[in-house]
């Protein structure tokens, strides 16, 4: 009977001799390390296996260490089912490392230390023994790895200027360089890539050969691909044409602009051009352009003189040429012989 009470004693003593163990950094080598990643500020959950090998068997204490000098090789946590039911294990957790923000689920499999809130400091390696009725003690060790999510994120070029927002104005083909700085996740990475802004030379589609002074003209002007989008302006010999109508047309890739006028005698040489502007590019236009050449119809009226006394001249001999001038209001004119007699021709 007396024995029987020594050894329950010793039992006992044994039990609260594990409850105070300290960490064995000599015995790391003998056991495999689960690596765990938690993000800062979430959950982290360190797997422990409690389940007993045979079902006759039960846990009696869990304990959880840290390696580091900074706990003394003493547990920091504790999960205590000795007399009493597995649901009503005591739990202890050191105030000076996780405190009130880890606590033991066995709900799960396998079960695991959970962690709130994860802080930079809770980085580290941890160990799990489990101590059983019958079964030999277990030991399991996890590296925690903490996460540092990026919280601040800096857009910078070359030079160094922020940009974040917008960036530009920039004219198309030249080098774009902008550096990402990510602050936080200790993350940096240049990024290369071309300007947005676009700007296409503007294009007279079907120019005319000729024109006539009596009849109305349409000329189209399409600017594709310039964001944002081009204006389109009308010139005659470099001044802003005001004659006529111009209707403005536009959609997301393209615009145009169509010039509706009646060519005048004098329009004749002049250049007709149709320049696109970028708002955000001042001073770098780009433009088509072309000449008019325009003819008078034939009907014009016009009479025949005598270079001699400018006389009107109705008839010709056929021995000998006269000289004749042809007074119009025309620039181009169709000479024709009369009497089937050669004629030199002069414009005034």
């Amino acid at each position: 009977m007396c024995s029987m009470k020594w050894l329950r004693l010793l039992v006992m003593l044994a039990v609260c001799c594990a409850q105070e163990g300290e960490w064995n950094e000599d015995a790391e080598d003998l056991v495999s390390t689960v690596d765990v990643d938690a993000v800062l500020g979430r959950t982290a959950s360190l797997p422990c296996d409690v389940t007993p090998d045979t079902n006759e068997d039960r846990v009696y204490m869990v304990l959880w260490f840290r390696a580091g000098k900074s706990t003394g090789g003493k547990p920091i946590y504790s999960f205590d089912v000795r007399g009493r039911s597995f649901n009503k294990a005591l739990q202890w957790s050191d105030p000076n490392v996780f405190g009130p923000r880890a606590y033991f689920a066995t709900v799960a499999r396998p079960a695991s230390l959970t962690l709130d809130t994860v802080q930079l400091d809770d980085e580290g390696v941890y160990r799990c023994r489990v101590d059983f009725k019958n079964s030999p003690t277990r030991n399991f060790q996890i590296r925690l790895s903490v996460i540092v999510p990026p919280h601040q994120l800096i857009l910078y070029d070359k030079s160094g200027r922020d940009v974040s927002g917008v960036v530009g104005p920039l004219e198309e083909g030249n080098e774009l360089v902008l550096v990402c700085e990510v602050r936080g996740g200790d993350y940096t990475e240049e990024i290369f890539s071309l300007a947005l802004l676009e700007k296409n030379a503007p294009v007279i589609q079907n120019k005319p050969v000729t024109l006539s002074s009596e009849r109305y003209v349409s000329l189209s002007c399409v600017s594709e691909g310039s964001r944002p989008p081009a204006q389109l302006t009308w010139f005659k010999d470099n001044r802003k044409f005001k004659r006529g109508k111009i209707t403005d047309a536009s959609n997301d890739t393209w615009v145009s602009s169509t010039l509706q006028f009646m060519p005048l005698p004098e329009d004749d040489g002049v250049q007709i051009k149709c320049q696109a502007d970028n708002n955000a590019l001042p001073g770098q236009s780009i433009e088509d352009s072309f000449k008019l050449d325009v003819v008078s119809p034939k009907n014009e009226n016009y009479k025949l003189h005598n270079v001699e006394d400018e006389q009107p001249t109705y008839g010709l001999s056929d021995k000998f040429y006269k000289y004749l001038f042809c007074k119009i209001n025309v620039t181009n004119i169709i000479a024709q012989d009369m009497d089937a007699l050669p004629l030199e021709v002069k414009i005034s």
